[in-house]
């Protein structure tokens, strides 16, 4: 297994904002500027719908019916799941007429999260110290495997709420999702806590069902979520799901380990500054 690598700036989705417009339709469109592929997230409306993100950020609502025969399989989506999907745009609402999940990766978002690993204080504390927006590091398990990368990114009160960006893909985690993906193999897990402290933090582990995956879960009382599309943990989908390394048992706040290598390093191998790494990430708006 390789170590998790840290992000570079984003660059900008290839063809982003541009599509080509046919002599028989409108310039005015409500369709979305690209095809997708799309990022599930939770709705964060009063209504029973997924937020589908393309790869420019921008976000197209979908209800959990009103699909005919794919009704089911928009129920069983989940967050985080990484999808291809048609649409029929003549109705009020999208209505899918294709849909096929091809990453199975979760995310969960815990507000008021408490406590805060000790990966992901320490993390703060030397972004703190160095006058940084960001910092991030590798954490390990007990054998010495790479368990994920945890990134903590300074808040900004009365600016903006990081938390509830990332939460509703203004701020989308694909970029920091795509980076671990360039030397591991989804699918993966995002949790993103919201402490008490001025910082938000992004924990992205390598192994989805793991035991590390399960030791956030418990701590942050997040339940796993059945995926009828995939199949029960280990089995079906794009999971191939292996038996992985042991871990701290579940009660522990603290068990990702960080590299005890670094820790103070808040470039990346390439040089990249993660301190502006903050406002590299693309918006929703574009």
């Amino acid at each position: 297994m390789t170590e998790p690598s840290v992000p570079d700036a984003p660059d900008e989705p290839a063809g982003a904002g541009e599509r080509p417009v046919s002599t028989d339709e409108p310039e005015d469109t409500d369709e979305p500027l690209l095809d997708g592929p799309y990022r599930v997230l939770e709705s964060t409306r009063d209504r029973a719908e997924w937020l589908f993100i393309d790869p420019a950020g921008d976000p197209t609502y979908v209800p959990h019916e009103g699909h005919g025969a794919l009704d089911e399989r928009v129920r069983g989506l989940r967050p985080g799941y990484r999808v291809d999907a048609a649409f029929d745009w003549t109705g009020d609402e999208p209505r899918l007429e294709s849909l096929d999940v091809l990453e199975g990766s979760l995310f969960a978002f815990v507000p008021h999260a408490d406590p805060v690993f000790e990966a992901a204080q320490s993390c703060w504390e030397t972004a703190r110290r160095e006058g940084q927006a960001m910092n991030s590091r590798v954490t390990y398990t007990t054998d010495g495997d790479p368990a994920g990368v945890v990134y903590t990114f300074a808040d900004q009160p009365g600016q903006r709420d990081l938390f509830s960006e990332f939460r509703d893909g203004v701020k989308p985690l694909d970029p920091l999702v795509d980076r671990l993906a360039q030397g591991e193999d989804p699918p993966f897990e995002a949790f993103v806590l919201d402490p008490d402290g001025p910082y938000v933090v992004v924990y992205l582990v390598v192994e989805k069902d793991g035991m590390v995956a399960d030791t956030v879960r418990d701590t942050y009382d997040l339940p796993r979520p059945d995926e009828p599309l995939l199949g029960a943990p280990g089995e079906g989908g794009d999971e191939g799901v292996e038996s992985g390394p042991t871990t701290p048992t579940p009660e522990a706040p603290d068990a990702p380990r960080a590299d005890s290598e670094g820790d103070d390093d808040t470039m990346d191998d390439d040089g990249f500054d993660l301190g502006d790494a903050v406002d590299d990430l693309p918006d929703g708006d574009g």
